[in-house]
C-alpha cells in the first residue's frame, strides 16, 4: 500500500498497481523543465471500466475578485492538467518506459475508461468550490472536448470531499 503526503494531506492508502506518482517519476524528472505536472495518477477500478484520477493538491486557493492571481492559477493548473494527462497517455502509448509505472494501468481500455481531472483543495469551504470548478472547466473545455472525456471530468473537491472519495486519510 502506498500513501502520500502532498499540500498538508495524506493521499491513500493505495494498491501499488493503482497508483502512480507521476510527478516524482524518472521519466517526468528528465523533461521537466518547463513542463509543470500534476501529483499523482490514480487508477480506480470500480465498474467495469474503472476511472484514471489525475490529482492535484492545493493549501489554498487565490479569490476570483484577485484578477491576476486568479488568473495565474486557473492557467497553471490548466497546464498540469494537460500535461499530466499527455505524459499519462504517452507512457500507455509506449512512447516513454517507467519501471514504477504499473503494467495494471498502461493496460486500461483507454476507450472506455473515465477521467477524473481533480483538484483538492486543502481548507476549502464549500461554497467557495462551484466558482473554481466552473472557472477551470471552462479553461479544460477544449481538452476534455476533444478527448471526448465524458460525464462530468473536471472536480474540485476540499480535503472533507476528498476524504468521502477515499482519496485521503
Amino acid at each position: 500500500m502506498v500513501t502520500v503526503v502532498e499540500s498538508g494531506m495524506t493521499f491513500g492508502p493505495f494498491h501499488e498497481d493503482q497508483f502512480f506518482y507521476i510527478e516524482k517519476c524518472i521519466v517526468y524528472r528528465a523533461i521537466q523543465d518547463q513542463v509543470k505536472m500534476v501529483e499523482f495518477v490514480l487508477h480506480k477500478p470500480n465498474g467495469v471500466d474503472g476511472q484514471i484520477w489525475l490529482i492535484e493538491a492545493k493549501q489554498s486557493s487565490p479569490q476570483p475578485k484577485n484578477q491576476a492571481d486568479w488568473e495565474f492559477y486557473l492557467g497553471e493548473l490548466k497546464e498540469k492538467f494537460e500535461n499530466g494527462l499527455s505524459l499519462f497517455l504517452a507512457l500507455c502509448l509506449n512512447r516513454y518506459s517507467d519501471p514504477d509505472f504499473h503494467e495494471a494501468i498502461r493496460t486500461v481500455d483507454m476507450g472506455n475508461i473515465q477521467f477524473k481531472i481533480t483538484l483538492v483543495i486543502k481548507g476549502h469551504k464549500i461554497e467557495w468550490l462551484p466558482p473554481l470548478k466552473d472557472a477551470l472547466q471552462q479553461r479544460l473545455l477544449p481538452l476534455c472536448k476533444s478527448l471526448n472525456l465524458t460525464p462530468n471530468p473536471v472536480l474540485v473537491v476540499n480535503d472533507e470531499m476528498a476524504r468521502a472519495k477515499g482519496l485521503i486519510t
